[in-house]
């Protein structure tokens, strides 16, 4: 390598024989590129990716900086993770067209790699309305190290709708190497946001007042209509001893097999009443003896002032039933005495249907 110098030493002539000459002299370089800057702009990135590398070099001859291009012995873009080294094997001279070179650059290694990545859920029945509290954790998949980064998910984690919901990562953060790449396994995770439908019912919805009302509940989820065993809280009590009609709802629920507390209840009325005779009277208040009388009674319900008639049940008067009168809309009840005497009549039973 150097510059060498070039003329004409002798000559011969094949006209007229002289040897006699004038000549110039040349000088010619030999020289050759010599590589010293060689580097990536990322050791670790995506599968996929293209790695971004910097060469730099100098004549050596005079160390002028190099300009041209090169080749490399691999492709710069890998869809396989793993671990590649990367060499120059041959390089362009802008220059002067110079082919030959050395490289005291040191190789270059440049991992491609993605993230694998486990998405869980804390739980995966909860209730509509309620927010799913997800968790990931992954590995960087050429050395199995673990992962730190966010990550988003393809859907929102509350629903307002009852329904199975599948999640899965749609993109990644990296911590430590800024990887997107990234693969999630199992590749998605199911959440049931659901809620109790709540069936109340009664078979009488009219009883005494200070009973006590009996109430059905029906509760099943409405997601897949399987029966819940929760347990209701009613919105009141169930005895009451006061006249009046009173409304019953669910205000709160437990104990279901999956925890689902959100729920919804249709509502029933149950009337807390009694029967309240109010007027009674006699055909005749001095009858001879052996003279049949009327003994006759009104009743009607507390609550509403509906009269109590044979269709809603039936009157007793010192122990015996009486009859519904149609025509005068009351009870009728026949007495007739042996002797004479002083007969009080009552009331004595009252039974309703």
């Amino acid at each position: 390598m150097g510059r060498y110098g070039y003329t004409i030493s002798s000559i011969t002539d094949n006209n007229y024989g002289l040897t006699v000459f004038e000549c110039n002299a040349v000088s010619v370089i030999f020289d050759k590129v010599v590589i010293d800057t060689f580097t990536v702009e990322d050791f670790r990135i995506n599968i996929g990716d293209t790695a971004s590398f910097t060469v730099g070099g100098y004549y050596a001859y005079d160390g002028v900086a190099w300009s041209g291009g090169y080749s490399l012995n691999d492709t710069a873009t890998k869809s396989v993770v793993g671990k590649y080294g990367y060499r120059i094997t041959s390089i362009t001279d802008s220059n002067y067209g110079l082919t030959v070179f050395e490289q005291t650059a040191p190789d270059i290694y440049v991992i491609f790699d993605k993230v694998k990545i486990i998405l869980s859920v804390a739980d995966d029945r909860i209730n509509v309305g309620d927010t799913a509290q997800f968790s990931a954790s992954g590995v960087y998949e050429y050395d199995n190290t673990p992962w730190s980064g966010t990550y988003t998910l393809n859907d929102t984690a509350t629903k307002t709708a009852v329904g199975k919901y599948g999640y899965k990562i749609l993109s990644i953060t990296d911590d430590k190497y800024g990887l997107t790449a990234f693969v999630q396994t199992p590749p998605e995770v199911s959440v049931i946001f659901d809620k109790l439908s709540i069936t109340l019912s009664t078979h009488d919805d009219r009883i005494n007042v200070g009973s006590t009302a009996t109430i059905n509940v029906h509760i099943i989820r409405l997601y897949d209509s399987s029966v819940s065993g929760a347990t209701v809280t009613l919105n009141d009590t169930l005895t009451k001893s006061t006249v009046g009609k009173y409304a019953y709802t669910v205000s709160s629920v437990s104990g279901d097999e999956h925890g689902i507390t959100a729920f919804e209840s249709n509502s029933i009325s149950i009337i807390f009443d009694k029967i309240v005779v109010v007027e009674s009277g006699v055909s005749d208040e001095l009858a001879e003896v052996g003279e049949k009388v009327t003994v006759w009674f009104k009743a009607v319900y507390a609550y509403d002032s509906a009269p109590f008639d044979s269709t809603r049940g039936i009157l007793y008067v010192n122990g015996e039933p009486a009859e519904w009168s149609e025509a005068h809309g009351r009870w009728e009840y026949m007495h007739k005495e042996g002797g004479a005497a002083k007969v009080a009549f009552t009331v004595t039973a009252l039974y309703s249907k």
